[in-house]
């Protein structure tokens, strides 16, 4: 039979109207990943009915969603709640991930913080490239600096 994505999601969108948690699931995971068929607001809904009738992998995919929001709006605490369900209910990976964020979390917020540190160092550099070159000045490498600055020293001229 040749495949028929179209197809396939009618007959499991059906299923998980009925209940089905396994037919929600993989629509859901066909709506979130399959191009042509992207619909995020439609495959959460099936996640949703899939992890209400107890379906560790949908809880999983939930708290992932959730977790990093680049499909929904992040919310760390329905992404807690949701991996919390899926680990409880068995999902080794829900159980692993979230022995990875409680005990990375003090090392997620240094990063963030060194990521901040270093774009307000790329402004300021930048600010200052700005500045120099607004002035009109001729700017001068540094290695050129440095060698008039050394036949400076060698002819005694002081700066």
């Amino acid at each position: 039979i040749p495949q028929d994505i179209g197809k396939a999601l009618f007959y499991l969108e059906n299923a998980a109207e009925k209940e089905n948690s396994y037919a929600a699931y993989l629509a859901g995971k066909i709506r979130l990943t399959e191009e042509g068929f992207k619909d995020i607001p439609k495959a959460i809904h099936l996640f949703r009915l899939a992890a209400e009738q107890g379906n560790d992998y949908a809880e999983y995919q939930l708290g992932k969603l959730y977790l990093y929001g680049k499909e929904v709006e992040q919310d760390y605490e329905q992404a807690i709640r949701w991996l919390t369900a899926s680990a409880e209910h068995g999902n080794q990976y829900a159980a692993q991930l979230l022995h990875s964020i409680r005990s990375n979390k003090n090392w997620t917020a240094a990063m963030g913080a060194l990521r901040l540190l270093q774009h307000i160092s790329r402004m300021i550099q930048n600010r200052l490239e700005d500045e120099r070159k607004s002035k009109g000045s001729i700017v001068i490498d540094r290695k050129l600096r440095r060698k008039i600055e050394e036949k400076n020293q060698a002819l005694g001229i002081k700066q």
